[in-house]
Formats: structure tokens, C-alpha cells, sequence
């Protein structure tokens, strides 16, 4: 019974979905970290760069660790 949504159609267009949404909002925080950080003077871009891909992978690192009740 663990592995019962495999079968499952729905189950499948709402992994699809969620997916297609990861890749379009990752994309599209891409862009924006672009815009933001070519408005910066030239010292502080590399700085900010590293600091916009690095907080939102510690924020995701935070919130799993901290919810043991969502890990399998």
C-alpha cells in the first residue's frame, strides 16, 4: 500500500505540475537575482551573487531539519 500512487493518474499530473512550477519559479528567481544584482556597483556584486543563492538554500536546510516529522 506504501507505493499505491504509482498507479495513481492523478497523482502523477500533480507531481508533473508541481515540477513544471519548480522549474518556471527557479527560473524565474534566476532572472530576478540578475536584475537585482546588475544594479549593484561592481565591488558588491560577487558578494551579492553568493548571498542570493545561498539564504534560500539555507532557509530549505533550516526547515527540513527543524520538521523531522515531514522526512520519510
Amino acid at each position: 500500500m506504501l507505493f499505491a500512487w504509482i498507479t495513481d493518474p492523478n497523482a502523477w499530473l500533480a507531481l508533473g505540475t508541481l515540477t513544471l512550477l519548480e522549474i518556471v519559479l527557479g527560473i524565474d528567481n534566476i532572472i530576478f537575482l540578475s536584475l537585482v544584482v546588475a544594479k549593484l556597483p561592481t565591488a558588491q556584486r560577487a558578494h551579492a551573487r553568493r548571498l542570493g543563492w545561498r539564504e534560500p538554500w539555507l532557509c530549505v536546510w533550516r526547515c527540513w531539519h527543524q520538521s523531522p516529522g515531514l522526512r520519510a
